[in-house]
């Protein structure tokens, strides 16, 4: 996942549809470990995902991983010195914490997804690339604008318009990209039609 404005995360990549749909609902709820690697820049690894700490921390992320058999999960930050570009998100079906050699292989696995990203970004054409975030997740500017539009159709803030999106989305169980995508081709309006 990458990280945005606003701690919006979009995913990029995922290993398989539960761990997609895991980076999607984080992207809906604007909770999970991904959103809080980005707010504090620190790994966060949470060994049981059925303890108070994560029902409190995420309560609608930890009931839903829970839900899909999730039980524990770790985030990883995706950092170059002070460039964080993403986080890894590891998920595991029991609860615990990594072993020594897993956790060396989770910190491995996202010095690896950090080369590759560096990598692509470099062999870019810079004078076309207007910043890092269009290398990672083109979706998330359909969601910025989906933002402007709710803000004018309500006459609130950006950032209530992004919190009526998400709760749109959760409502709905539809991921916030879609939820956007229709407010931007105008198939969905929050203001009931008026102009």
């Amino acid at each position: 996942m990458t990280d945005g404005e606003g701690g919006l995360v979009q995913p990029v990549e995922a290993s398989d549809d539960i761990a997609a749909d895991l980076d999607e609902r984080q992207v809906t709820l604007g909770e999970g470990p991904a959103s809080d690697v980005i707010a504090g820049h620190q790994a966060v690894r949470i060994p049981d995902l059925a303890t108070a700490g994560p029902a409190q921390r995420w309560p609608m992320f930890a009931s839903y991983a829970q839900g899909g058999s999730v039980r524990a999960c770790f985030a990883i930050p995706l950092r170059a010195g002070v460039v964080e570009l993403g986080v890894l998100t590891v998920y595991r079906t029991r609860p615990g914490y990594l072993s020594s050699a897993e956790l060396l292989d989770a910190f491995a696995y996202a010095d690896a997804a950090l080369a590759l990203a560096l990598e692509r970004y470099i062999e870019l054409p810079l004078h076309r690339l207007k910043s890092l975030d269009e290398l990672f997740a083109p979706p998330r500017s359909v969601i910025h604008q989906a933002s402007g539009m709710v803000s004018v159709q309500l006459g609130v803030s950006l950032a209530a318009a992004l919190a009526r999106l998400r709760a749109y989305a959760y409502a709905n169980d539809h991921s916030l990209a879609d939820v956007a995508k229709d407010v931007v081709a105008r198939r969905l309006r929050f203001d009931n039609g008026r102009s």
